[in-house]
């Protein structure tokens, strides 16, 4: 059963579009995941930032298996790619930020890895 309503809380975070993050559980917000990775030197919070990128991104494309989405993963990205790509995503997306960092990270990745999907 946790197991069925974790698939399902993930499956409305990568399937909400950014600003309904009101609607479901959330542990991190687009804005406090930007606070978090803006230090880049500081070498604790960079491992959190990965992490928590690479943690979204890899439920991102389970759930997209699961669903029987194509994989849009070109293979070879490493996981500093991926965290500026949900960097770059929350920089230029000010608006959106105050949304779920789950929601906002999943729309980063399919947006750069996904661009046939939007």
């Amino acid at each position: 059963m946790k197991s069925l309503l974790a698939a399902a809380a993930v499956v409305m975070a990568v399937s909400a579009p950014p600003g309904n993050a009101e609607q479901y559980f959330r542990f991190m917000t687009g804005n406090q995941l930007l606070a978090e990775c803006a230090d880049m030197e500081d070498s604790a919070k960079r491992n959190r930032c990965s992490a928590y990128v690479i943690g979204v991104s890899d439920a991102t494309m389970y759930f997209r298996a699961t669903l029987g989405l194509p994989m849009c993963n070109p293979g070879k990205v490493t996981i500093g790619q991926a965290r500026d790509v949900a960097l770059k995503y929350l920089k230029e997306h000010p608006e959106v930020r105050h949304a779920g960092a789950s929601e906002l990270v999943a729309a980063a990745i399919t947006d750069a890895f996904c661009p046939k999907d939007r």
